[in-house]
């Protein structure tokens, strides 16, 4: 059976006074087949299934029939309505009929197989329409779980808001939007600098619609309203003109919300979780800009790694714990005593390093020398003491990043070998 005939929901309406091959066929093509016999039972059959085709015998009294049709027609528009007629019927039956605008006329005595195909005919129709609608509904159920907030405008009127914007708002519907909000006035509360009001709508349209969005943005600033407070925030703005510019969507991107995102992502991306300064992968980047620049000429560039002496023992002695917690206090420390514009990164377990742009070899050694002297004596709780080795290299020429690292790390082991907490 066609998937078509699966779709619809079909209401007969029988002649019960005769024997109804009709009947079987409609049972043969719809699965979801509705029969009424009598009036009474009519419009609470369609109310009950909502059916998308309705097929009616001429059954007397017809006027009865007719008001009945009407008020369905009334009801639902998109319900579709075949008449199944033959010669008995009179000419002002069949001007009713055309006034209650019937979707089709068949003649039942045509045969069985023409009736079938004009039958299909009508159910395709249907199902055409269905699909229609589906994909309407599905785009504005798209439209309202999405955060940017949108509308559609003639221009004169705010045609569709939205779930999300009218949640910002505070409201449940477009007509409490429309009386409260006409054209987004006391919504937005400037756009590009100028304070906004209902009057300049359609210039907005305009002017944002006009622009290169490559080139440059249309930003408003748009006031929350809630039960509470209010906040005002930052959007920018998209306007896309449809149908020969009679209707404009408008969509609302929160900058706020987008730069708070891009802050978080930054966070899990660049920082290292247990001691919260900068990790690998935020070290590798900053050191090729860095290098970048020293090779321009522009800056002298050292790089400082150190790591923390007999951390395994630390850790076997005092658990793991409290391991952790040396780590994080060194990377504390050490983020505290440098310049602004030195970075701090964990290379790996216990192994930190510093880029020090603007810095060569002598001043590195003296940072180091001091940030180790710290370590030396800083108190970490019920342990003793906690010293570092430290390894410097300064940038040369037509060096990458690798050699670098590799450099400052060969002189950190060759102070481990030297005995510990020393610089190299």
């Amino acid at each position: 059976m066609s998937n078509i005939f699966e779709r619809l929901k079909v209401l007969y309406i029988k002649n019960s006074s005769s024997a109804d091959i009709i009947l079987e066929c409609l049972s043969n093509k719809f699965i979801n087949l509705i029969v009424v016999d009598k009036f009474a039972d009519v419009f609470d059959s369609y109310i009950q299934n909502s059916p998308n085709l309705i097929i009616s015998n001429i059954i007397e009294p017809v006027d009865e029939l007719i008001e009945i049709l009407s008020t369905i027609k009334s009801f639902s528009a998109s319900s579709k309505i075949i008449i199944l007629e033959d010669e008995s019927i009179n000419k002002d039956t069949l001007i009713k009929l055309i006034n209650l605008k019937v979707d089709s006329y068949i003649d039942k005595n045509i045969g069985i197989n023409q009736l079938e195909h004009n039958i299909d005919l009508i159910a395709n129709q249907i199902v055409s329409s269905l699909d229609v609608l589906e994909k309407e509904q599905l785009l504005f159920e798209t439209l309202n779980i999405v955060e940017d907030f949108i509308i559609l405008t003639d221009l004169n009127d705010i045609l569709y808001i939205n779930t999300p914007f009218l949640n910002f708002l505070n409201l449940s519907s477009l007509e409490d939007f429309s009386i409260k909000y006409p054209l987004l006035d006391g919504v937005i509360l400037s756009y590009d600098g100028i304070e906004y009001n209902s009057k300049m709508f359609t210039d907005m349209i305009d002017k944002v619609s006009t622009i290169n969005t490559d080139s440059k943005k249309i930003i408003i600033t748009m006031q929350q309203i809630d039960d509470i407070d209010s906040c005002n925030l930052l959007f920018d703005v998209k306007i896309k003109t449809v149908d020969s510019s009679k209707f404009s969507v408008i969509v609302f991107t929160n900058i706020d919300k987008s730069l708070d995102k891009i802050t978080y992502y930054e966070e899990i991306i660049n920082y290292d979780d247990l001691t919260e300064v900068y990790n690998r992968k935020k070290l590798n980047l900053d050191l090729k800009n860095s290098i970048n620049q020293a090779t321009d000429g522009l800056n002298k560039l050292s790089l400082i790694i150190f790591d923390i002496d007999d951390l395994k023992f630390i850790n076997d002695q005092y658990g793991h714990l409290a391991g952790d917690v040396v780590l994080k206090d060194i990377a504390k420390l050490v983020a505290s005593s440098i310049r602004s514009t030195d970075n701090i990164y964990r290379y790996g377990g216990d192994e930190f390093v510093i880029i020090m742009q603007g810095c060569d070899i002598d001043n590195a050694y003296n940072t180091a020398e001091r940030l180790r002297c710290l370590i030396e004596t800083y108190p970490f709780g019920g342990i003793d003491k906690i010293t570092a080795t430290f390894g410097i290299a300064e940038f040369r020429d037509s060096e990458n990043a690798e050699s670098l690292i590799q450099r400052a790390d060969d002189a950190l082991y060759k102070g481990k070998s030297n005995g510990k907490n020393c610089v190299t």
